[in-house]
């Protein structure tokens, strides 16, 4: 899963810190909103892209929490 997030504290640093899972767009900011959303749409290698790299992050993230 792509993922689109709005720019809390959290948020903001997790997908700085992981920029290729998707996107973040400032509380508010509908039209930023609706780009990313559309990009995703009219991209659709770019989206998998962001899938791809979300995904492995996601098991990456699940092994480490059984060691």
């Amino acid at each position: 899963m792509a993922i689109i997030a709005s720019e809390t504290t959290a948020q903001k640093q997790f997908l700085e810190e992981n920029p290729s899972i998707g996107k973040s767009f400032a509380l508010g900011d509908v039209e930023k909103l609706t780009e990313i959303i559309n990009n995703f749409y009219n991209d659709r290698r770019y989206l998998n892209v962001c899938k791809n790299k979300s995904l492995k992050l996601t098991k990456k993230i699940q092994l480490g929490s059984c060691e």
